[in-house]
């Protein structure tokens, strides 16, 4: 489709560079690249995960009336 519509594809490693015809490898590279990049989003979630359930606050403001006191949240008294 892209190629189709006079698009070049140029990666940041440069791995793929369709404009010197280094594309061959765009299927396996695409596949690598999301891969990689649902590794990302499931270490992300764990990480959030466990910082809440161990009392962690992840906002930069507490609601009305708390305090974050030791990153965690506190009634504000």
């Amino acid at each position: 489709m892209v190629e189709k519509n006079g698009i070049d594809i140029i990666t940041f490693d440069n791995a793929i560079d369709s404009t010197t015809g280094s594309s061959h490898m765009f299927g396996l590279y695409a596949w690598i690249y999301e891969q990689e990049s649902q590794r990302t989003s499931e270490r992300i979630k764990m990480a959030l995960r466990t910082n809440a359930q161990r009392g962690f606050f992840k906002s930069s403001k507490p609601p009305y009336g708390y305090k974050i006191v030791d990153k965690k949240l506190c009634l504000g008294k």
